[in-house]
C-alpha cells in the first residue's frame, strides 16, 4: 500500500497552493471583490436589521459594531497586503526554487 502522504504528493499539493496564492495575491479583482461584497452587501443587511428591529439598542449595537470592525478590518489588509506585497512574492519565489 502507498504512503499516503508522500515527498512527491506533498510538493504537488505546495505547488498548488503556491499557485493558488499567487493568483490571489496578484489578481485584485478578487480582492476588491471581497471587499466590495462585504461593503455592498454586508452593511445594508445590518442596516435593516437595524431598521426591521425598531432600534432595539442591544442587537443594534452589536451588529452596527459588527459591520464598522469588519469594515475597519478590511481597510487595515488593504494597507498590510500592500505593504507584504513585495516580501511575499519574495518568499513564494523561494518557495518555489525549493520545490524545483
Amino acid at each position: 500500500m502507498e504512503e499516503k502522504y508522500s515527498e512527491e504528493n506533498l510538493k504537488h499539493y505546495m505547488k498548488i497552493g503556491l499557485s493558488i496564492n499567487k493568483s490571489i495575491l496578484e489578481n485584485r479583482v478578487v480582492f476588491w471583490l471581497v471587499f466590495v461584497i462585504t461593503i455592498f452587501i454586508f452593511c445594508p443587511i445590518v442596516v435593516i436589521e437595524i431598521i426591521n428591529r425598531n432600534f432595539y439598542l442591544t442587537e443594534a449595537k452589536g451588529a452596527l459594531f459588527c459591520g464598522i470592525v469588519c469594515c475597519f478590518a478590511l481597510l487595515k489588509s488593504v494597507k498590510i497586503l500592500k505593504e507584504a506585497k513585495n516580501s511575499t512574492k519574495s518568499v513564494l519565489k523561494v518557495l518555489e526554487e525549493i520545490l524545483r
